[in-house]
C-alpha cells in the first residue's frame, strides 16, 4: 500500500526531466548547432563589448593622465610664485629700505637675495615712480601704470602681471610688494622682473613625461605664452586664445582630442593632437599641455589589434570545439534516453550501459545507481510496513501501561497536595478551579463544590481580583511564565484575613502555559504585627519631630502652635488645646488651640468638674478621661456645645516634678481613647513641658542679657565721663602749669644766666617740653578730642598714622563717601575698638603694612582693621587657662555688643590678623 504511489513518483519525476532535457519535434544535433550558433554570436558580442570598453578605459586613462600633468605643471609654477610671493614681501618688510642712506645696501643685500628669481630688482616711491634699481641701469622704462604697480598701491599684499612686459627685451614678468612704514601706510614698492624661461627658474624647461611631439605653454590671460617648452613659442598667441582665456577666468580644467586645426611648422599640414589645460591659483596663467594624437593614442592601436587577432582565433577555436562536442554527445545521450524509459516503465533490473568517463558517462553511471538505490528502497519499504504493523501494537499496550501509571501519580500528587499546611489550587487558562487540596476544602467546607468555579469566587464572592488591595497574578503568569507572589485581603466575618500568594505556571511540552498552581498561606498575624510596628515607627517618628520643634525654637507661641498640629495628624484627635499655669497665683491660662473657637477652648477646663477638668490633673498629676462630653453640657456652657465634641483627654504638663500646664485633646465622636494612645499623648506631653521649661529660662536669660547690657553700657559711659574730667584737669592745670614752667625756664635763659646753669636749664627745658608732649598723648587717649570735632574716620586715621608712623609701618585708609555721623556713644565704642587693634599692631603683630577700610553695605557700615604681621591662633586664645589672656580681644568684642553690633576677628600664625566690626545706621542705644 506504500509503494506503488512510490513508483508512481519516480516515474513521473523521471518523465519531467527528461522532457526538460529534450526539445519536443527538434533533433539533438538541430538543438546542438542553434546552441553552438548562440554561443559563437555570444562569444564575439562579449569580445566587442570587452574590446570597445578597454579602449574607451585607455583612452581616458590616457587623457587623465594629460590632465595629471598640466596640472603637476601648474603646481609646480604655483609653488615657485609662492616662494617669489614670500621672498618678495619678506624683503619689502626691511626698515632699511625706507632710510635714504641705508636704501642703496638694502637694495643691494635683496638683489642678492631674489637673484634665484629674477635679474633686476626696482625700488619705487607711493607714485610708482623708479628710485633706483639693482644691478644698477638707467630707467628705460616706466612702471606707474603697470598692473602689479597699481594693485599694490590700492591695497594688496602681493601683486604679479598676467602678460610679458613689452617694453623689457627678454620675456619676462613684473611682481610687485608694498613698503610699509610703522603706521602701515604705503610709502614705497619693491618690484622684480622674473624670467620664466631663464636657467635659474626654467618652469617649463626639461618639463618631465613630455613625448617626441609633446610640447607645453604657460599662457596668460590674454592667451599670450609667457613661457614654453619649446622657445620659438613664447611671446606669441596660444592655440585656442579664447578658450583658454575663459577657462583661465572660469578656473577649470580641460582635456580634449582630435584637435586638428594646428598649422605644423614644417608646412601647411594640419596635425591631430590631444590638449590638456590646467589653470593657476596664484596668477591668471594656465598650463596647456600639447601632444600629436598618434604618439598619445599609440598603446590604444596596439590594444586594438591585439583584441582583433585574438578574437579571429577564439571564434575558429570555438566553431571547433562545437563539432566536436555535437558529435560527442549526440550517441551517448540517445543511449541514455532509451534506458531512462526502460526504468520509467518500471525495470529496475537491467543494468545501464556506460560510454566513456565524461559527463555524460557519469550521467549514466548516476542513473544505474538510481535504479539500484531505487530497487533497494522498494524492498525496504516493504519490510517497513511489516515492522510498522508490529510497533503500533506495541506502542498500544505502552499507552494502557502509561494511563494506568499517570493515574497513580495523580494519586500521589493529590496526596503530596494533601499534606501541605498550605492552601493549594490547580487552575486553568480560564481561571476555573481543576483541583484543590485538602487544607482548603476543609476551609470551604466543600472542597468538591468549587470545582469547576473561578478561582475569586472561592476568594471574595463573585467580584474578580481588580483592587489595590487585591492585585491578580493569573494574567502575568500566563503571560510573562514566572510564578509570581502577591499579597491579597480577603474580607470574611470579623476583620478579615491576609494570604500570601505563589502562582506558579504548568508548561505543556510546547511551551505554552496550560495551568496554573496557586498556594495560599495565611500571614495575618505577621501583618498585623507589621501594621503595629508601622504605627510604633510613625509614633517615635512624630516624637521626634516634636523633640526637634522643641529643641530649635525659642518662641513659645510657635512652638505649641506646631506641636498641637502634630498631635492631631499623628493621633487623629479633631480639636487640641493647651493651657500653662502662670502668674503667682498659679491660675491656667490659654496658649495654644486648634480645632475649635478660642471662646470653646476657654471652658474646656471645666468639663467634667474639678475632679475631671484641668484643676483635677494639676491636683493628681495624672491623665483624666472624659468619655462622654454632652453628659457635662450644662456646666460648660453653649461656646462647647456648639463645638459637638463627644470626648476629651486632659493631659498633665510635668517637669522635673513641677506642674506647667495642661494639654487636652477631643474627637467630635465618641472615642475610647486606649492605653497606647493615652501613653503616646504624654510622652508628647513630657516634650510640650520641656519645651516650656526650656521657653521660661530663655526669657529668664534674655532679661538678665539685657540688664547686662544696660549695666555694661553704664559702665562704659561712666568710664568715657571720667575720661573726660582727668583730660580737661590735665589740661586746664598740669599742662597750664607745665607750659608757665617752660615760659620762666626761657627767661630764665634769656636773663643771662650762668655759663654753669645754661645746659642744666637747656635740659630742664627739654624735659618740660617732652613732658607736655606726653601729657597730650595721654589727654588724646583718655579723650581724643578729634573724635567729637572732625569725626570718626579724621581721629581713627590721626590716632592710627601717629601710633603706626613711628614704628615704621606703611598704613593705607579706604574711606566711604556715604559714611554719616553716628551717635557719641557708637563712635566712641567704635572708637576704642579701633584704638585696641591698631595697640595690638604695634606691640605683638610686628606687621610691615596695615590698612583701615570704611564701607557702608546697606544700612550698616563695616569697618575693617587688617596687618600682615605674625598672627595668632584664635581658638587657643579663647581655650587658654590665663585668666588675662585675651581681655583686650574681650573688651573689644563687649563694647561692640554693647551698642548692638558685631565683631569678627580672622587670625593664623604666619598669615597676618583681619578684625571687621558692623554696626547698623538705623539708630543708636544712646
Amino acid at each position: 500500500m506504500i509503494i506503488q504511489p512510490q513508483w508512481n513518483f519516480i516515474e513521473k519525476s523521471l518523465e519531467h526531466h527528461v522532457s526538460r532535457f529534450f526539445w519536443p519535434n527538434i533533433g539533438l544535433g538541430r538543438k546542438m548547432a542553434i546552441i553552438a550558433a548562440i554561443g559563437v554570436i555570444s562569444l564575439v558580442g562579449l569580445f566587442a563589448f570587452l574590446g570597445i570598453s578597454a579602449l574607451q578605459e585607455n583612452t581616458d586613462r590616457t587623457l587623465q593622465e594629460r590632465v595629471a600633468l598640466a596640472q603637476t605643471m601648474a603646481s609646480r609654477i604655483d609653488y615657485v610664485l609662492a616662494n617669489i610671493d614670500h621672498a618678495l614681501t619678506t624683503a619689502a618688510t626691511q626698515e632699511e629700505l625706507v632710510d635714504p642712506t641705508q636704501r642703496e645696501d638694502a637694495l643691494k643685500a635683496v638683489a642678492h637675495r631674489l637673484a634665484l628669481f629674477g635679474d633686476q630688482v626696482y625700488l619705487l616711491d607711493n607714485k610708482g615712480r623708479i628710485l633706483m634699481t639693482q644691478p644698477p641701469s638707467a630707467p628705460s622704462l616706466s612702471l606707474d601704470h603697470a598692473t602689479p604697480v597699481v594693485s599694490v598701491l590700492k591695497g594688496e599684499r602681493f601683486s604679479i602681471s598676467s602678460t610679458i612686459d613689452a617694453h623689457n627685451p627678454q620675456p619676462s614678468v613684473l611682481a610687485a610688494a608694498p613698503i610699509r612704514n610703522a603706521a602701515g601706510e604705503v610709502i614705497g614698492l619693491l618690484a622684480l622682473t622674473i624670467d620664466l624661461n631663464g636657467s635659474n627658474i626654467g618652469v617649463l624647461a626639461n618639463s618631465p613625461a613630455l613625448g617626441e611631439t609633446s610640447y607645453a605653454d604657460l599662457v596668460d590671460a590674454n592667451g599670450v605664452i609667457l613661457s614654453s617648452s619649446r622657445s620659438d613659442r613664447v611671446s606669441k598667441f596660444g592655440d585656442h586664445s579664447g578658450n583658454l582665456i575663459r577657462m583661465i577666468q572660469d578656473h577649470r580644467p580641460l582635456v580634449t582630442t582630435c584637435h586638428d586645426c594646428h598649422v605644423s611648422s614644417w608646412g601647411l599640414d594640419r596635425q591631430r593632437e590631444v590638449l590638456a589645460f590646467a589653470p593657476l591659483y596664484r596668477a591668471q596663467w594656465g598650463v596647456a599641455v600639447h601632444q600629436g594624437e598618434a604618439e598619445a593614442f599609440a598603446p590604444r592601436h596596439q590594444l586594438l589589434s591585439k583584441i582583433f587577432t585574438l578574437g579571429a582565433m577564439a571564434l575558429l577555436g570555438v566553431l571547433g570545439l562545437v563539432y566536436v562536442t555535437t558529435r560527442m554527445v549526440i550517441t551517448p545521450v540517445q543511449a541514455l534516453t532509451t534506458a531512462t524509459r526502460r526504468i520509467a516503465s518500471g525495470d529496475l533490473k537491467t543494468p545501464l550501459e556506460v560510454h566513456g568517463r565524461d559527463e555524460i558517462g557519469t550521467l549514466t553511471r548516476s542513473f544505474d545507481e538510481m535504479r539500484l538505490r531505487l530497487k533497494t528502497s522498494m524492498e525496504e519499504s516493504q519490510a517497513w510496513n511489516r515492522e510498522l504493523d508490529r510497533r503500533v501494537q506495541e506502542r498500544t499496550a505502552a499507552c494502557v501501561a502509561a494511563q494506568e501509571e499517570a493515574q497513580r501519580s495523580r494519586d500521589q500528587l493529590q496526596t503530596v497536595m494533601d499534606s501541605l499546611s498550605d492552601e493549594l489550587m490547580v487552575i486553568d487558562r480560564d481561571y476555573r478551579v481543576r483541583q484543590v487540596n485538602a487544607r482548603l476544602s476543609r476551609h470551604l467546607d466543600d472542597g468538591c463544590a468549587a470545582i469547576g468555579k473561578s478561582c475569586y469566587e472561592i476568594a471574595h464572592g463573585s467580584t474578580p481580583c481588580q483592587s489595590a488591595d487585591c492585585p491578580c497574578p493569573l494574567p502575568i503568569v500566563v503571560e510573562t511564565g514566572r510564578p509570581v507572589r502577591v499579597t491579597h485581603f480577603h474580607p470574611q466575618e470579623g476583620s478579615g484575613r491576609y494570604l500570601d500568594i505563589v502562582a506558579s505556571p504548568l508548561i505543556d511540552e510546547g511551551g505554552r502555559v496550560n495551568g496554573i498552581v496557586e498556594v495560599w498561606r495565611d500571614v495575618t498575624q505577621e501583618r498585623r504585627l507589621e501594621e503595629t510596628l508601622l504605627a510604633r515607627n510613625r509614633d517615635l517618628s512624630a516624637l521626634n519631630t516634636i523633640a526637634r520643634t522643641v529643641i530649635q525654637s525659642r518662641n513659645l507661641e510657635e512652638c505649641l502652635d506646631i506641636v498641637l498640629a502634630e498631635v492631631m495628624r499623628i493621633s487623629g484627635v479633631d480639636v487640641g488645646v493647651i493651657f500653662l499655669v502662670e502668674g503667682e497665683d498659679h491660675t491656667l491660662k490659654l496658649r495654644a488651640f486648634r480645632g475649635l473657637s478660642k471662646e470653646a477652648a476657654m471652658v474646656v477646663t471645666r468639663v467634667g468638674l474639678s475632679d475631671s477638668g484641668c484643676a483635677g490633673v494639676l491636683d493628681t498629676g495624672k491623665p483624666v478621661i472624659v468619655s462622654n462630653v454632652p453628659h457635662y453640657q450644662t456646666t460648660a456652657g453653649t461656646a462647647l456645645q456648639r463645638e459637638n465634641l463627644r470626648s476629651l483627654a486632659h493631659i498633665p504638663l510635668i517637669a522635673k516634678g513641677q506642674r506647667l500646664g495642661s494639654m487636652c485633646v477631643g474627637t467630635r465622636v465618641l472615642h475610647e481613647f486606649s492605653t497606647e494612645e493615652i501613653a503616646l499623648l504624654t510622652s508628647i506631653a513630657d516634650q510640650i513641658a520641656i519645651a516650656v521649661e526650656n521657653a521660661q529660662l530663655y526669657e529668664e536669660l534674655q532679661r538678665k542679657e539685657q540688664v547686662r547690657g544696660a549695666l555694661l553700657r553704664a559702665v562704659i559711659s561712666a568710664q568715657e565721663e571720667e575720661r573726660k574730667r582727668i583730660s580737661r584737669e590735665l589740661h586746664d592745670e598740669t599742662s597750664q602749669t607745665l607750659s608757665a614752667l617752660l615760659y620762666t625756664l626761657d627767661t630764665a635763659r634769656e636773663a643771662g644766666s650762668s655759663s654753669e646753669m645754661q645746659p642744666l636749664l637747656q635740659r630742664m627745658r627739654e624735659l618740660t617740653i617732652h613732658t607736655i608732649d606726653e601729657i597730650h598723648k595721654i589727654i588724646f587717649d583718655l579723650r581724643p578730642t578729634m573724635l567729637d570735632q572732625l569725626g570718626l574716620t579724621a581721629a581713627l586715621r590721626w590716632y592710627a598714622e601717629t601710633r603706626l608712623g613711628e614704628l615704621g609701618v606703611r598704613l593705607k585708609v579706604q574711606k566711604a563717601r556715604d559714611v554719616p555721623r553716628l551717635s557719641p556713644v557708637v563712635e566712641t565704642a567704635i572708637f576704642r575698638t579701633v584704638q585696641e587693634a591698631i595697640n595690638n599692631i604695634t606691640k605683638h603683630s610686628g606687621a610691615r603694612h596695615a590698612t583701615i577700610r570704611f564701607a557702608r553695605k546697606s544700612n550698616a557700615l563695616e569697618i575693617v582693621v587688617k596687618d600682615d604681621g605674625i598672627g595668632f591662633d584664635v581658638d587657643s586664645i579663647a581655650r587658654s587657662a590665663d585668666p588675662k589672656c585675651g581681655w583686650g580681644l574681650m573688651g573689644m568684642q563687649e563694647r561692640i555688643s554693647a551698642i548692638g553690633g558685631e565683631l569678627y576677628i580672622t587670625s593664623m600664625p604666619g598669615n597676618g590678623t583681619e578684625i571687621r566690626i558692623c554696626v547698623s545706621l538705623g539708630g543708636d542705644d544712646g
